[in-house]
């Protein structure tokens, strides 16, 4: 069985900011950091007890993972009030983009959180590019991706938070040509 640990990552497990287990896949959210000294992730990634991603993938292609994909990070949270709205974890009431939020259900419990070094305005990095495909082609076998879909299965954290990220993972996360090459050629 898969530990859900990408195996050229290296593991900086959080052991406070997770839920046990998850509710099935829904969507790869794709995330930037808004700070460019958070080399690696692990000042603010690493043992929060209030917020974690899956993965941080720096510029230079060198990849972290915090929370196995089997288990559910706390990076795209949003909750549903009895009136039927959304509300962002600030408590603002927001109208998500995605379409496959699921009624009542934290997006967390269906996500898999993947944080980039950098800033919504970078250009990203070739090797940040080549880790982030490798990462879903090994993901989409563990979660039952047949193909990557931009805005259905492969998403930005702004089009769960349009608010309080709306700028999150920015200009330069080309949706298209991630799903392009990640649907390439799978690994074997």
């Amino acid at each position: 069985m898969n530990d859900g640990y990408y195996p050229g990552a290296i593991k900086r497990i959080n052991k406070h900011a997770y839920f046990l287990g998850n509710r099935g896949f829904g969507a790869l959210v794709m995330h930037i950091a808004a700070d460019n000294s958070r080399k690696g992730g692990d000042d603010y990634l690493g043992g929060t007890p209030t917020k974690s991603a899956h993965w941080f993938v720096n510029k230079d292609g060198s990849v972290k993972q915090y929370v196995s994909v089997n288990n559910s990070a706390w990076a795209n949270g949003a909750s549903m009030r009895a009136d039927g709205k959304w509300t962002d974890p600030s408590g603002h009431v927001i109208k998500p983009k995605w379409s496959g939020l699921r009624p009542g259900v934290n997006p967390n419990w269906y996500t898999v959180s993947m944080e980039h070094q950098g800033n919504p305005a970078d250009v990203w990095t070739a090797p940040m590019f080549a880790t982030t495909v490798q990462l879903m082609k090994w993901l989409a076998p563990i979660k039952g991706v047949a193909w990557w879909i931009p805005g259905q299965n492969l998403i930005g954290h702004c089009d769960i938070s349009p608010i309080d990220r709306p700028f999150c993972p920015g200009p330069h996360c080309n949706y298209q040509a991630l799903a392009l090459a990640a649907n390439a050629r799978r690994m074997v």
